[in-house]
Parts: C-alpha cells; sequence; structure tokens
C-alpha cells in the first residue's frame, strides 16, 4: 500500500462501508474449512492465549476460532457483514460468544463495541478497505477497542489480497510504514503472522495537512475533507 494517491480518497459511503461487502463468494465463509492464514493465526494463540484474555474476531467465517477458544478466554466478540455467518455463529449457541452484524469500516463500531480486547483478529486487515478514510477509521476503531498493548493479529497472505483495489494490497514493509502515521509497533510473531501493537504514544510530530469533519456524531452523515494551513519554521 503506497499511500500516494491512487487509491479513493473517500467513498462516501456511511451507512455500511467497505468493498463487496453484499458479495457472498467474498464475505460468507460460514460453510467453508478455515483459510490457512486463520491456522497459522490460531496455532500462535494457542501458545499464548491466557484464560482472562478477550479476543475480538474480525471476519468470523465458520466460527471455528470461537469453537476452540470459547472455554480458554474470558471473551470473544466477532464482527461481519454476512447475515448467513451471524445465524451460523448463533446456531453454536456458546458462552462467551457474541457476534455483531457491522462493517468494520463503520463509524458505528464505536456504538456497539463497548468491551476493550487484547487481541483484534483480522487476517484481511486492508483487503476491503474501500477508500483511505475508512481504512484509517477501521486503524482508529481497532486502536480504540484494543486495551493497552492490546495486539491486532493478522496475516502477511492476507494483506498481500485486495478485493476490489490494488492500492491497497499490502506486505510487512508497507504496514510498517503506518508507524509512521499511528501510534503502532508492527512485529513479526511468525515467519507469516504479524502483530500490530498498540502504543501509548505517537512516535511523531509530523504536520497535519488535511482533517475530517462529521456534519453529525452518528458517523454515518457524509464526511467532507478541508484543508489545514500548516505554517512551515
Amino acid at each position: 500500500m503506497s499511500f500516494c494517491h491512487d487509491e479513493l480518497e473517500i467513498c462516501g459511503n456511511m451507512d455500511m462501508p467497505g468493498a463487496a461487502i453484499d458479495v457472498d463468494r467474498y464475505v460468507d465463509y460460514s460453510r467453508m474449512e478455515v483459510t490457512e492464514d486463520q491456522q497459522r493465526i490460531m496455532q500462535y494463540l494457542h501458545r499464548h492465549i491466557a484464560p482472562n484474555d478477550s479476543i475480538l474476531h474480525v471476519g468470523i467465517g465458520n466460527s471455528d476460532l470461537a469453537a476452540q477458544f470459547f472455554n480458554k478466554t474470558s471473551l470473544i466478540e466477532g464482527l461481519t457483514v454476512s447475515d448467513r455467518e451471524l445465524e451460523y455463529a448463533r446456531s453454536f449457541d456458546l458462552p462467551n460468544y457474541s457476534v455483531h452484524l457491522l462493517s468494520k469500516h463503520s463509524r458505528e463500531f464505536l456504538l456497539l463495541i463497548s468491551n476493550k480486547f487484547d487481541y483484534i483478529i483480522d487476517n484481511n486487515l486492508p483487503s476491503f478497505a474501500c477508500c483511505r478514510y475508512h481504512f484509517f477509521t477501521m486503524m482508529d476503531n481497532y486502536l480504540w477497542a484494543l486495551k493497552p498493548g492490546g495486539k491486532i493479529i493478522t496475516d502477511e497472505s492476507g494483506l498481500n489480497w485486495a478485493c476490489k483495489d490494488p492500492s491497497f494490497v499490502m506486505n510487512y514493509q508497507g504496514l510498517s510504514k503506518l508507524q509512521e502515521f499511528l501510534p503502532i509497533k508492527v512485529s513479526r510473531l511468525t515467519d507469516m503472522v504479524i502483530a500490530v501493537e498498540k502504543q501509548s504514544r505517537p512516535k511523531h510530530n509530523r504536520p497535519v495537512t488535511k482533517s475530517y469533519r462529521l456534519c453529525r456524531k452518528n458517523g454515518r452523515d457524509i464526511i467532507e475533507p478541508r484543508g489545514v494551513e500548516v505554517k512551515q519554521q
């Protein structure tokens, strides 16, 4: 991911943002086998999860992650944009497991997600981004939902794929560049599994050249970009 203005700045879709979220072949994995990248992430979790840890799983698929970890953690919540995934997850009736029909790119995330998490699992971190604004909205949502020192866990194979816009294809080096913009630390957990750890404060004093203004507080109205004058010293 280059952030060289090749990707769309703002898509304008505030109700259910994200690429191809209404196309079942991309978002409904309820009856499919667990993907290799998620298997690698779960192998890491089996080695490191603690009983008091909490997990937010974004893109729940067939809910196998919840089935394996519901009795090893204090809480698991899931996000999906697929009605079928939601229905299938509820059929398990697992304790400590609840699922929301919600886009990770939406500001409604802040209204519906009230818990804080040790781990956010998202093996397709940039893949369904529809524009730059909603990619960074997703990252802001995640950082807000993490406990201090909490981690986003992703996989490099998921970073290497974009559903719609090839500008959002990313690798480890590209993800690491986000450390210039966000209070995060990017590191490898294995040769493919990657952690994005929440940091306590930004590591830079970069001048802000653009900001965004919401018309209302519900997070769903059109967002208008406005320039911010930066004085050169």
